[in-house]
């Protein structure tokens, strides 16, 4: 009886030791959160980030807006010379859905490399207890184990940023409601935040039907600060952008200082407003932005600066917009396009046609336009080829009605190189600077006789059609149309000149032939369009031909006349 007692007793205390040593290795465990899960309460959670992400400027309760009023699409159209209209437009940039349950966002992929800081929060006390940095793909060679619970977690970075040196202190971390971020530079920073409330499970409980099956936490950060990228097309101009003055577009009401709490991302400016410069740079394809603003600021006040600029053979700027609307956390696009202002207007009681920057009258010198109100009538009719000239002067020997012979001689051609172009001196040759002879000019006011340049100019910026019958007639005409503006276009009948000898109208059959300001001694250039081509020809100076007159100023003219 007493061995069996003993025995029992013995086996007792037995299974009491394992009992105990059991409880002391599952407490170990559940204590230590850094131990393998699969038999213990502490669970790891897996850290996945791919994107930064912007706020969608279309969801009305983000903070994209400014006082509650949703982000607009904003523009400036701004006149420049030569013809050229730079329109200035500032709009946030189309958003992607990151997931069908995610907010809309603007998705880009975050590079290798760049360093962030994660921190989780005990979601109910608010107290910190653990934070971790990572650098962007290589988060699985870290781990991150807590207990279970329910968590608040931070993450935080800064775009661009490799080193977990450079990564902004954190004021007061040990309690979120404290926790911050601040420094006087940091509005110049790229700075991304992200938050999610998310309850950790231990491995044992993922098997369990309704419990998440592995603890991700998929950051993916925000940008806090506005983005603004800004570009730049001058292909629509054929000119190029040589030179733009300081090479940056500057925004104000941008803090270099601010603060970011932790608890939710917001942020507060510190010190004073100034500019937010983007640095630019002009390529061998025209003028680009090659940086990124940075704007700390949320302002519908903000005041953008374009510096001035060369394109051509014109300067234009600086310029302003103000009022442009800033929203922390968007971004935008800032897309400077400059154009050709292609349109028919009135200039100086003339109809006239701009076409890349130059207005062009649209009839002949010399015609009825109160009879002949359709300067592009097809097929045109012989009253719209106006009066004849002989090179150099101001009264016509010959009109569209003249069918006897004129004086082959009287008056001769004028053969001086300023005769149309008192810019012409013996030492000056060319025609960069054309100046009206008004002693000699036959075009009515605010216009004068074109050079050969500008003629090339026309031609390089239509298309020409033929109008009119198949066969060369006087019933036919050359149509110069602005690659542009497809319904702007100027009509030059095929009229014929009267030749030097016998002095009758002839050529009726060949094309249209129109006087330059060109000298060219005893044979002078002109402008020569048939049904085979436009072209620029010289013929002798005492041949008779018609003339189109250009604007003596073109900027000025598309400035201030009236458009139709």
């Amino acid at each position: 009886m007493f061995n069996l007692t003993v025995r029992i007793t013995r086996y007792t205390l037995l299974v009491l030791m394992m009992i105990t040593s059991l409880w002391i290795i599952s407490c170990s465990k559940k204590n230590d959160p850094n131990t393998d899960t699969k038999s213990g309460g502490a669970a790891l959670v897996n850290v996945n980030m791919s994107v930064a992400d912007f706020e969608d400027a279309t969801m009305p309760n983000l903070s994209s807006s400014v006082n509650g009023e949703p982000i607009k699409r904003q523009t400036q159209k701004i006149v420049l010379a030569n013809g050229l209209t730079l329109i200035a437009e500032l709009s946030a940039a189309p958003t992607k859905k990151a997931s069908a349950q995610a907010l809309a966002a603007i998705v880009t992929p975050l590079a290798n490399g760049t360093v962030y800081r994660l921190l989780a929060y005990n979601k109910a006390t608010g107290a910190l207890v653990k934070q971790q940095d990572y650098a962007r793909g290589s988060e699985s060679s870290v781990r991150f184990a807590l207990d279970e619970g329910t968590y608040t977690f931070v993450a935080y970075g800064v775009l661009g940023n490799n080193s977990t040196s450079n990564l902004p202190a954190i004021n007061s971390p040990n309690l979120l409601s404290t926790a911050n971020i601040l420094g006087t530079s940091l509005g110049n920073q790229d700075l991304m935040y992200f938050t999610t409330d998310m309850k950790v499970v231990s491995t044992d409980k993922t098997m369990i039907a309704g419990s998440p099956s592995v603890n991700n936490v998929n950051v993916v950060l925000k940008h806090v600060f506005c983005q603004i990228t800004t570009t730049i097309d001058d292909t629509a101009t054929g000119y190029k952008i040589t030179d733009v003055n300081n090479n940056n577009l500057n925004f104000t009401q941008h803090f270099p200082g601010a603060s970011m709490k932790l608890a939710d991302g917001s942020i507060a400016t510190l010190g004073f407003a100034g500019n937010a410069t983007t640095t630019s740079t002009i390529s061998s394809t025209g003028f680009t932005a090659t940086c990124i603003s940075i704007l700390n600021g949320n302002t519908t006040s903000s005041i953008l600066t374009i510096p001035a600029f060369t394109i051509g053979s014109s300067t234009a700027g600086p310029f302003t917009q103000n009022n442009v609307k800033i929203t922390p956390g968007v971004k935008y696009n800032l897309n400077l396009t400059i154009t050709p202002s292609d349109f028919f207007l009135s200039y100086q009681g003339q109809q006239a046609a701009a076409i890349g920057g130059q207005v062009w009258m649209r009839y002949n010198l010399g015609v009825d336009q109160s009879a002949n109100p359709n300067p592009d009538v097809n097929p045109t009719v012989n009253a719209l080829n106006g009066n004849y000239y002989r090179w150099g002067l101001q009264t016509p020997l010959a009109n569209f009605t003249t069918t006897t012979a004129i004086n082959t001689t009287t008056p001769p051609p004028n053969l001086n190189n300023n005769a149309w172009n008192s810019s012409r001196t013996s030492t000056n040759n060319n025609d960069n600077n054309p100046t009206k002879n008004t002693t000699n000019d036959p075009c009515p006011a605010g216009y004068r006789m074109p050079t050969e340049t500008e003629y090339r100019t026309l031609i390089a910026n239509t298309k020409q059609n033929n109008l009119g019958p198949s066969a060369p007639s006087i019933t036919t005409a050359k149509q110069f149309v602005s690659r542009r503006q497809i319904n702007v276009l100027l009509t030059f009948p095929n009229g014929g000149w009267f030749n030097s000898s016998p002095g009758i109208r002839s050529g009726l059959w060949a094309g249209g032939f129109y006087w330059t300001s060109t000298p060219g001694g005893a044979a002078s250039d002109l402008l020569f369009a048939n049904s085979i081509g436009s072209i620029i020809v010289a013929r002798t100076s005492y041949d008779v031909n018609t003339i189109r007159c250009i604007a003596e100023n073109s900027a000025t003219a598309i400035a201030t006349g009236t458009r139709q």
